[in-house]
């Protein structure tokens, strides 16, 4: 690794053959994993990408990749004034759900949850572990079981209006 966040790969005497020589012998590649500086901030961008030198030739530029590290999502519904706040999302053992606008009394029956199979809306009631954790509007969700995927969480207030909001679980 070379100054400011440069990989270098040399590969001395490697001689692949000329791809007009041999198509498939002239192939190769490289496979890594870099994990990220710590404490980026959500809606830092990333972008990545690589130069390929062959012997004495212009070196060939592969595409470009960008990566923002997510914004907490978080949904307002002005109509009702009621907002919903998820923070982290996506999360893998628990996250914490803030929410304004909505009766503070709310109860394990006014929260659902929903999985969302191929990513609509048809989603199946699962069953999620939400908990009080002392912070007057907000509560928190522990994911034990749920695999790793989409969610819709649904909360309902005493008047039968609701707010929703998209979450995403990561499996370690």
């Amino acid at each position: 690794i070379y100054g400011q966040g440069i990989l270098h790969f040399n590969f001395l005497n490697i001689y692949l053959p000329d791809s007009s020589t041999n198509q498939e012998g002239s192939h190769g590649f490289v496979k890594f994993r870099i994990h990220q500086r710590p404490n980026n901030l959500p809606g830092t961008v990333i972008q990545n990408g690589a130069a390929i030198y062959f012997d004495y030739n212009a070196p060939v530029l592969t595409n470009r990749t960008t990566d923002v590290i997510p914004l907490p999502l978080s949904v307002l519904d002005q109509t009702k004034g009621a907002s919903v706040f998820v923070s982290p999302n996506p999360f893998s053992d628990y996250t914490i759900v803030y929410f304004n606008g909505i009766s503070a009394n709310l109860t394990k029956n006014d929260v659902h949850l929903y999985d969302l199979p191929g990513h609509d809306l048809s989603g199946n009631m699962v069953i999620s572990d939400f908990q009080n954790n002392g912070i007057k509007g907000s509560f928190r969700i522990n994911n034990t079981t749920l695999a790793g995927g989409f969610y819709f969480l649904k909360i309902l207030n005493r008047e039968a209006e609701s707010i929703a909001i998209k979450l995403v679980i990561v499996k370690k």
